[in-house]
């Protein structure tokens, strides 16, 4: 018998994000904990979440007449917040220093381009004013929205969008994860859409985290057409699931999705909610979960309401 959910605490998609997307497709079940509940083990990012966002924040610096490493380094700190402390022996200050000084002496392809408030979306606040936020129509009934790392412009013209990546296992096994990656491909559909002009697909920066060496390595990415309109249909058909579930107040199990074997066929880390599917009646352990706040992605503002 298919469980029927309580849907108090649940919010309906106002705008649909790609990692929203992802955590459907993967199991409908820890969409509704994760992204309708918005329930977590921690009222706080995870350690190696907000080292990422303090190298993403600081990268911009690195490129040429931008500031350099100090800058790189000061960008970083206001993410970092003496977390230092805490004594993470690949994640802290010097290491994001190596990081940064790595990754300033490959940074020769591209430059960092700014864009113009005009071709964002209205009143959606930016980490660093490299940061492009998006939120475009694709036929849905919700914007598509997101934020792409930077702009990149190369020295023959072409403009490219940038995401940076930080690991812990870097080679060739992490970067063919992007080939046909719907990230990858959100990013180049919503560049197109946003800025008017072409962009030709995605530089991937992909940088090593560890307490011994760094390393960094790019890889561009051009999503083929036939690749885009699979995108495209990948977000419509998720979106009506989507419906489908919050109408029926049904978020199926998918089992196969609950550890990284069945998944993929490889060992790893398991689903951080089976706990709550284990235990029956999810609500028995729903005290054990942190609750997060709406993330309000607002596109326009009219007097008295709040956005979408």
């Amino acid at each position: 018998m298919k469980e029927i959910l309580c849907m108090e605490e649940y919010l309906p998609r106002k705008h649909l994000s790609c990692t929203a997307m992802c955590n459907f497709k993967r199991c409908p079940r820890k969409f509704f904990y994760q992204n309708g509940l918005r329930l977590s083990w921690s009222p706080e990012p995870h350690l190696a979440m907000k080292f990422g966002e303090g190298i993403h924040f600081g990268l911009p610096h690195c490129f040429p007449g931008q500031g350099g490493c100090l800058e790189a380094l000061a960008a970083f700190r206001k993410i970092w917040e003496g977390r230092d402390s805490l004594g993470d022996k690949k994640r802290n200050l010097s290491v994001a220093l190596k990081i940064f000084k790595a990754f300033e002496e490959k940074t020769k392809v591209y430059a960092p381009v700014l864009v113009e408030q005009d071709k964002m979306p209205e009143l959606v606040e930016r980490k660093s004013p490299w940061e492009v936020p998006f939120a475009v129509d694709i036929g849905l009934d919700v914007p598509l929205v997101g934020y792409i790392d930077m702009l990149g412009e190369t020295l023959n013209g072409e403009l490219w969008g940038v995401e940076f990546k930080t690991t812990s296992e870097l080679g060739s096994r992490f970067m063919e994860n992007f080939q046909r990656s719907p990230q990858i491909g959100t990013y180049t559909l919503a560049l197109n859409v946003q800025l008017g002009k072409p962009v030709k697909g995605v530089f991937l920066e992909a940088l090593l985290v560890a307490g011994t060496k760094t390393e960094c390595l790019m890889q561009p990415i051009e999503p083929q057409e036939n690749f885009l309109e699979d995108v495209i249909q990948w977000y419509v058909d998720g979106y009506e699931g989507i419906k489908r579930c919050e109408e029926a107040r049904v978020f199926e199990k998918n089992l196969s999705a609950c550890t990284s074997y069945a998944e993929f066929g490889r060992v790893g880390y398991p689903c951080e909610y089976s706990s709550l599917c284990d235990a029956g009646c999810w609500e028995a352990l729903r005290s054990s979960f942190f609750q997060g706040e709406e993330h309000l992605f607002v596109i326009e503002k009219k007097a008295g309401e709040k956005g979408v």
